[in-house]
């Protein structure tokens, strides 16, 4: 069965939001919203506070409701879709039970549900208990013996408009251990992972995609080549933990006439978002100055909500 244009059972809280540039929007689709407060939104959505259909199940972290309105091309005009301003938002249900085309042919009230594929009219959602953070609605009532993409009544789940998903993180986060320490040869390696404490080995315990890692101690983690000569370079990379190892992601930004390094230098648009795989959070940012050595100042250890980027492209 076909994605349903008016497919809301009940539903409040209603908001008024812009739709981003020449994207088509058609009631009944499931929409995301990119936040100035999370970066990692902005860099796979656009511009902040401008609402899509939701395209992959990573973006249910940024879900905002469900579109009661049209925004297309033939609706708006080529002007206005191409740059839709406040005059031309769109009207979203924040919360309430619509009617969701599932993939499965059973499942158990309280589900979690979570996007699958298509495109905007034509979105299909699929059951997914273990990654709950992903989520947009749970499943109403049990149900059996229908056929894949029929339509279930789902209770919206209402993610805040700003700010972290809690959910997410407390799916990918580090549990204890794996801090990024200066290396004796700083120019080229960190140490990732603590190595015992006291004289019991130490435990790197993170949780990825809600299944849980102890990661083996790198003492030698090797980075890579140092940024330019200049002193207007700054590089960053990030130290990742994977489900057996830690690993380097590279990124690259630079800034003119940065004389040196400070908090204030870095900012977020000075790394490009580097682009990751599932399976594998980061754990600390490395910032090279220059070619100058790493620092214990220039390693970045980032922890709690808010702090730990998604799978998908990562930034500042």
């Amino acid at each position: 069965m076909a994605q349903k244009s008016e497919n809301r059972a009940s539903s409040a809280d209603v908001v008024h939001l812009i739709p981003k540039a020449s994207t088509d929007i058609l009631s009944g689709d499931v929409v995301v919203l990119a936040r100035k407060s999370d970066p990692i939104s902005l860099s796979v959505l656009g511009a902040a506070g401008r609402v899509s259909p939701i395209a992959a199940a990573r973006q249910g972290q940024w879900a905002v409701g469900v579109c009661d309105n049209v925004n297309t091309s033939l609706v708006l005009g080529a002007t206005d879709y191409a740059a839709p301003d406040a005059d031309n938002a769109v009207r979203v249900l924040r919360s309430g039970q619509f009617y969701l085309a599932i993939v499965a042919t059973s499942g158990k009230a309280g589900d979690f549900v979570e996007y699958s594929s298509g495109a905007a009219g034509a979105q299909l959602f699929q059951i997914n208990n273990k990654r709950q953070g992903y989520a947009v609605a749970k499943i109403v009532n049990d149900f059996s013996g229908g056929s894949a993409n029929d339509v279930q009544l789902c209770e919206l789940l209402v993610h805040p408009l700003g700010g972290a998903n809690i959910h997410h993180w407390i799916e990918n986060r580090v549990i204890s251990g794996c801090e990024v320490k200066l290396h004796a040869a700083p120019g080229s390696q960190v140490m990732a992972g603590a190595l015992l404490v006291g004289t019991v080995p130490a435990d790197n315990v993170v949780v990825i995609q809600n299944k849980y890692f102890n990661v083996a101690r790198d003492a030698t983690l090797a980075f890579g080549g140092v940024g330019s000569a200049a002193a207007s370079t700054v590089r960053f990379k990030w130290v990742v933990a994977r489900s057996g190892s830690f690993a380097i992601r590279s990124g690259s930004g630079t800034k003119a006439a940065l004389a040196s390094y400070t908090v204030a230098g870095v900012t977020a648009g000075l790394l490009a978002p580097v682009t990751m795989t599932a399976g594998e959070i980061p754990v600390a940012l490395l910032i090279q100055f220059s070619a100058a050595t790493q620092s214990a100042a220039r390693i970045k250890n980032v922890r709690g909500p808010g702090v730990i980027p998604n799978v998908g492209s990562w930034g500042v």
